[in-house]
């Protein structure tokens, strides 16, 4: 039957209105964004989201559902207007942290309202009366402690959120320590002291070291970064110029060497071939379903043999050393690397921008979708803990951006007090 111009008002102001819903949902953080359909992708990679959107496209598969209902803009003790009061209950999964290198302190941001809170550590190093550099934060899902990566000395502090103070000190070997990951049950904190070329357990129920890798175990190991934990296996990066290998530990229980896994930046081209090189892997990340990790990788060689600029690199560990290949070359330094809950898209951090790729068809052939500039150095990436939204630490801005993570819309840039961040990290 054909339709009337009354059915066709009312199909027209659903879709209108579904539109507006997505665009609503994407804003907020609720249940987990997973499945985002490709139609999506390609609308926001031609420029077309406006149109699309008034289609009515659906973003996936329900996974845009505003959800819980935890829309309140005003309860979880986080009162934009109060620095005083938090107790241990205002850090729940809601809350965002961010280490300040320049002016030591937590921020730690509500995405129900975007409201900031500083904590300033007041804490003073062996120099007496300069503020101790701070380069890495994590904390376990209790919201009672985060854990906080100092240098000159090195060692790792807990923060007491519900007493705003200075916990223990974790002493660790050598000067610096600039990269912690915490285990998905939160058993144990993984530090990496650079100096010292070691990689540290901690245990976060009595704040004891009780592992410790050396060069001796895990071999290669050489000025140790940019780590990333799962499914019971972490990546350990490195800042040396002349790092060609990425490593592997296993972790849980303990932290031991996985010397056979590890992967030498060697580019492999589909055919079988041998191309250029890589060097100083800086920061990794797993994808969340396959054992396959991306790499940003500071240097190395082209297949010419002639020195080659920063890139990105996939990585298919597989007990024998498996496989590398440069999938992404880049005109600035990649600081950070963030790919989605679904495994559909990969966030590269470089320059003063975060750029989107697609890589759910083809993991070693991302296309790039889009490039939002958030602000000099962009330096630090992390997901809301629903992954509705992406944040990033502008260092040499001083600004913390929030972006929507199907699009890169910018939805807010925080300023003031954020000198030099350096950790950023969600409280799952």
């Amino acid at each position: 039957m054909p339709f009337g111009r009354k059915q066709l008002a009312l199909y027209s102001l659903a879709a209108a209105f579904l539109g507006a819903v997505l665009l609503w949902a994407c804003s907020q953080d609720p249940t987990p964004v997973d499945g985002i359909s490709k139609e999506l992708i390609d609308c926001i990679a031609q420029g077309r989201l406006e149109q699309c959107m008034d289609g009515g496209m659906d973003a996936g598969d329900g996974g845009m559902d505003a959800g819980d209902g935890g829309m309140d803009g005003g309860d979880g003790g986080m009162d934009g207007g109060d620095a005083g009061d938090m107790d241990a209950g205002a850090m729940d999964r809601r809350i965002w942290v961010i280490v300040s290198e320049g002016d030591p302190g937590l921020v730690m941001i509500n995405p129900k309202n975007d409201q900031p809170q500083t904590m300033p550590f007041g804490m003073m190093n062996s120099y007496g009366g300069i503020p101790g550099f701070a380069h890495g934060v994590v904390a376990p899902a209790s919201g009672k402690l985060a854990y906080v990566a100092f240098s000159y000395p090195a060692k790792v502090v807990t923060i007491d959120i519900q007493k705003r103070d200075v916990g223990t000190e974790i002493p660790l070997g050598g000067n610096e320590v600039k990269e912690l990951a915490i285990d998905p049950d939160g058993s144990a904190i993984y530090a990496a002291a650079v100096t010292a070329n070691e990689l540290v357990r901690i245990s976060t129920e009595n704040h004891q070291v009780t592992h410790t890798l050396t060069p001796a175990e895990l071999t290669g190991l050489s000025t140790p970064y940019g780590l990333a934990v799962a499914r019971g296996k972490m990546i350990i990066g490195s800042d040396s110029a002349s790092q060609n290998k990425v490593l592997f530990a296993s972790v849980g229980n303990g932290l031991s060497p996985l010397n056979k896994d590890a992967v030498t930046l060697v580019d492999t081209y589909p055919d079988g071939g041998r191309g250029g090189t890589g060097a100083r892997p800086l920061r990794c990340a797993w994808l969340n379903r396959t054992d396959e990790a991306y790499c940003a990788v500071l240097g190395g060689t082209n297949a010419d043999g002639g020195a080659a600029g920063p890139s990105v690199w996939h990585l298919a560990p597989a007990g024998d050393g498996g496989t590398a290949s440069r999938v992404i070359s880049l005109a600035d330094v990649p600081r950070d690397l963030l790919v989605s809950l679904d495994d559909d898209r990969l966030y590269v951090a470089a320059g003063d921008s975060v750029t989107m790729y697609w890589i759910a068809d083809q993991p070693k052939k991302p296309q790039e979708i889009k490039k939002t500039v958030t602000g000099a150095g962009a330096y630090r990436l992390a997901w809301s803990v629903q992954g509705n939204h992406v944040f990033v630490a502008n260092y040499d801005a001083g600004t913390l951006t929030k972006l929507r993570n199907f699009d890169l819309s910018v939805l807010n840039t925080f300023s003031g007090g954020y000198t030099a961040p350096t950790g950023l990290y969600s409280v799952p």
